[in-house]
């Protein structure tokens, strides 16, 4: 749909999904306009030979000369860490977007792609979850994204402002940081520790999660679309894998064998741990946390690999192990958007490829 001197401004292009974003609206055809905060790492972006405009997203002024002049906007740029405060949240994902918002309407583009998340469900018992199940937020972020693009339809609904949001379930694939750390940098630690083989039960609450590229292509591919604009699309793959297979998964990938026990997780006693860990205070992962910084940096040193991950436990990610969390979505699929990964072994087996490739992580194939 991407046509010649159209131009798309991406927000937090500086970042993990944004970059891909930037990716995906080249490939497309499109002209890029980057923006993230000054202090951001432009060395991506400079190497695509895009257009950069720094700035920051509550400041007016910062906002109007970077949505000046462009024919659509995907706003990407959000916060996402569990460890800041709720009025963090609010002001850097909720405040942001009234801004934008304000600007775009004088700056009138032709579509405005606002990213959500699917963690603004929490937990239904009916599964998949659809666009029009309830919103259950179950943690600070997911409450400022609820309020986030509420605030983005509102001006569609007051000003026709050509908003659409999507939703993306949890995202992986190469560049990625804030989970990848923990969900890549614990098991690379085990594998160096000298865990050779690990038993582990199959089975328990079950997810599905989605491939960087993906989530930035359907971004690109609602652009232009007047059918999708005021609606809300999921975006996840194809890939149900439960807890225990997942962990499976997650070792295989770094070279530690697995073995399955003959019985599956039980759902009762992982939802009771997980609702204790949802109540423990977040001084009470300090500690842990710490001793991982610690372990993960000792591995950095000594394979003199890029200090990129800061392995981390925060408190929602036991929302996981509460129930289960799928995502229906064939509301985009309806239009034609098609999964360039929908399965998440592949996808992730790839990723952990780059990883390797880039000196994130020690490389499986030779240890």
């Amino acid at each position: 749909m991407g046509a010649s001197g159209e131009r798309v401004l991406v927000t937090g292009a500086g970042g993990f999904i944004g970059s891909h974003v930037v990716d995906a609206a080249l490939a497309a055809g499109y002209e890029v306009r980057a923006t993230d905060l000054p202090n951001a790492d432009f060395s991506y972006m400079r190497s695509l030979g895009v257009e950069i405009v720094p700035g920051d997203l509550i400041d007016p002024d910062d906002v109007e000369k970077m949505v000046r002049g462009v024919d659509h906007i995907i706003m990407v740029a959000a916060v996402f860490d569990h460890s800041k405060t709720r009025d963090f949240l609010e002001r850097a994902n909720v405040g942001s977007r009234r801004i934008m918002c304000k600007a775009a309407l004088k700056a009138e583009p032709r579509t405005v792609v606002e990213f959500s998340s699917c963690d603004i469900y929490g937990s239904h018992k009916q599964q998949p979850i659809r666009e029009d199940f309830t919103p259950r937020p179950d943690n600070h972020y997911a409450v400022t994204k609820v309020l986030a693009e509420r605030e983005a339809l509102r001006f569609h609904r007051d000003h026709g402002l050509p908003v659409t949001v999507i939703r993306p379930t949890a995202v992986y694939g190469p560049r990625g940081i804030y989970t990848a750390s923990l969900f890549v940098g614990i098991p690379c630690m085990l594998r160096e520790a000298g865990l050779k083989k690990f038993p582990f039960p199959t089975g328990g609450f079950v997810n599905n999660l989605v491939h960087v590229e993906d989530i930035a292509r359907s971004a690109v591919f609602l652009l232009n679309r007047p059918e999708a604009v005021g609606r809300a699309f999921n975006v996840a793959d194809k890939t149900h894998i439960a807890f225990g297979d997942m962990i499976h998964m997650l070792l295989r990938a770094v070279g530690v064998k697995t073995v399955e026990l003959p019985f599956r997780l039980p759902r009762f006693p992982l939802k009771l741990a997980a609702k204790v860990g949802m109540a423990l205070p977040e001084s009470a992962f300090r500690p842990f946390n710490n001793l991982l910084q610690r372990r993960w940096d000792r591995l950095v040193i000594g394979h003199r690999l890029e200090p990129a991950f800061r392995p981390r436990w925060d408190r929602p990610f036991f929302s996981y192990g509460i129930s289960d969390h799928t995502y229906d979505i064939s509301a985009i699929e309806s239009l034609g958007f098609e999964l360039k990964h929908p399965d998440l072994k592949k996808g992730w087996e790839e990723t952990i490829e780059w990883y390797a490739e880039h000196n994130w992580i020690p490389d499986p194939r030779r240890c």
